[in-house]
């Protein structure tokens, strides 16, 4: 069986169709553009980054509140320019979104018909589709990932080939720490292949931008870990639990995005079907990466951990040469699934905030449905400015107030807007340096991604006075070290030195006799509380 690619003829007729469908995937990605409020947080990053503040979200501390840095520092160079942030990240998503569309159809199908397919299975996949804009990083994981597949399956010089896989898995780690289960087996293979030092050598030199990065963010921010990861993390909940969330996560994808699913699962499980070796590195990234999402409980923006694997899946299969029975079945079959579902994206426009599935039971969100009325691109044609939200509106307000505190659950819209002079206090803990280290309290219901935190009792009046007046003694002198490493003087020996102890569990005796304490809430922490100077 053949899986060597052939590159774009100039004018066959048998690539009309693929041509069509390109077409009408741009159009779909267009008409579904949008921007998530998740999205601002990194906004409020780059903007601060941009404007000489560093790279941090409240500006009087350094706390990595994205886990994206590859993407961030790719959006500052255009933003550098533009200075407007909406219509920036949307050309910019778009342009690598077409962009990896024409890579597979050129280098990474193995033919027209497959190409087809594959074109026509990503313009019809909700999952994939919605998070080709959306503002996160999808779109440049997903090129990032072609990539990787089109150098690993292709006929570059075998020492070459390791340089260029560790460089691209270092890459999609910069996109997403956890993208590493995706290409990790082929990297072992192909190590394991050559067998020599020299390609342990490539390897190391491939993986330096990500090691460099590590240590610049251990230096700067005190933790080679995102705050934002360590908040969503850093929970007591069963595992069992996590397990039997992450299936309904999968489940509720069935029913509001059934192609991806299916697709997903058919591409996976092929290389193993049909005993194609090369390709089952491959594959078993893709399921460690599905079992990795089940595992954390999933996601509560529906389809955004399955995008990434859902692309490798179509990737795998547009590798297979079919016969054109086949062939015509399976495309006929992803036009079917793929449109008859209400939310399918070739059926959406500017009214899909109306039949939109809301937030259910178990915190799972039709996240592009819930922003569209706000963020998405279409709402242009009604006259109407991005993003007009009233998230936005609010953070708008609070910077034309003057206020320099504010109080908030989700903190995108509201921190970008409201400019760099006001404090946003995180109750999920996604950009609070110290809330990230406290686990939020055991509730029988709780969404992926939102754990909120109880505010310790003197922290309110701490953020705003900038002394330390939290009640709990050992909370207090926890806090102090935090300080220390996310306000203090970059290179203060004593800082390095609260570092160093910090990430090798120095001051969890601190944390574990404060919670053996307990505490209790702050009054002062309600949804709205604002104004109050910040030193």
């Amino acid at each position: 069986m053949s899986t060597k690619p052939h590159a774009l003829p100039a004018a066959r007729v048998e690539y009309l169709p693929v041509i069509v469908a390109v077409g009408v995937y741009v159009l779909v990605m267009l008409r579904t553009a949008w921007i998530s409020d998740d999205a601002y947080i990194t906004f409020r990053t780059v903007d601060n980054f941009i404007n000489g503040y560093g790279l941090t979200w409240n500006v009087a501390e350094r706390v990595q509140a994205y886990t994206h840095p590859l993407w961030m520092l790719i959006l500052s160079a255009p933003y550098a320019l533009t200075h407007e942030i909406n219509f920036t990240v949307i050309l910019l998503s778009v342009v690598l979104s077409c962009a990896t569309v024409l890579l597979f159809v050129g280098r990474g199908a193995v033919d027209a018909k497959t190409a087809l397919i594959g074109v026509v299975a990503l313009a019809f996949s909700k999952a994939y589709t919605d998070y080709s804009t959306s503002g996160l990083e999808n779109p440049l994981t997903h090129i990032l990932l072609l990539a990787f597949v089109l150098v690993y399956l292709g006929d570059v010089e075998r020492p070459r080939r390791m340089l260029w896989l560790a460089l691209l898995a270092a890459l999609l780690m910069l996109s997403r720490l956890d993208a590493l289960l995706l290409v990790a087996p082929a990297v072992a293979v192909e190590l394991y292949r050559q067998r020599s030092w020299k390609a342990v050598g490539w390897l190391a030199v491939g993986l330096m931008p990500l090691v460099l990065w590590e240590l610049f963010s251990l230096l700067y921010y005190g933790s080679p870990i995102p705050n934002a990861a360590a908040a969503k993390l850093n929970h007591d909940i069963p595992k069992i639990e996590l397990v039997l969330r992450g299936l309904r996560y999968v489940l509720v994808t069935l029913k509001y995005d059934p192609l991806t699913l299916l697709l997903l699962f058919a591409g996976l499980v092929t290389p193993f079907f049909l005993r194609v070796r090369r390709h089952m590195p491959l594959a078993i990234g893709g399921i460690l990466y599905v079992l990795y999402v089940i595992g954390i409980g999933g996601d509560f923006m529906l389809g955004r951990f399955l995008s990434a694997p859902f692309l490798l899946a179509v990737i795998l299969l547009a590798r297979q040469q079919m016969p054109g029975r086949v062939g015509l079945a399976l495309l006929a079959l992803v036009v079917l699934v793929g449109y008859a579902p209400k939310h399918s994206p070739l059926r959406t426009g500017e009214d899909y905030e109306s039949i939109t599935m809301g937030i259910d039971e178990d915190g799972f969100c039709d996240e592009r449905g819930f922003f569209f009325h706000g963020t998405g691109l279409l709402i242009v044609t009604q006259g109407k400015q991005l993003p007009a939200h009233r998230w936005a509106r609010f953070g708008k307000e609070v910077r034309a107030e003057g206020e320099e505190l504010v109080i908030a659950r989700s903190i995108g819209m509201v921190g970008y807007f409201a400019g760099p002079d006001t404090y946003v206090m995180d109750l999920y803990a996604l950009a609070d340096p110290l809330l990230a280290h406290l686990k939020p309290p055991v509730v029988e219901h709780w969404r992926s991604g939102h754990l909120e935190r109880i505010v310790p009792a003197g922290y309110f009046e701490t953020v705003r006075s900038g002394q330390n007046h939290i009640a709990n003694e050992h909370l207090a002198a926890y806090y102090d070290k935090l300080t220390l490493i996310t306000r203090g003087r970059l290179f203060d020996p004593q800082r390095l030195l609260a570092i160093l102890k910090l990430n090798l569990g120095g001051y969890n005796d601190l944390l574990a006799a404060a919670e053996t304490e307990g505490w209790s809430p702050d009054p002062h922490t309600q949804i709205g509380t604002k104004v109050y100077a910040i030193p």
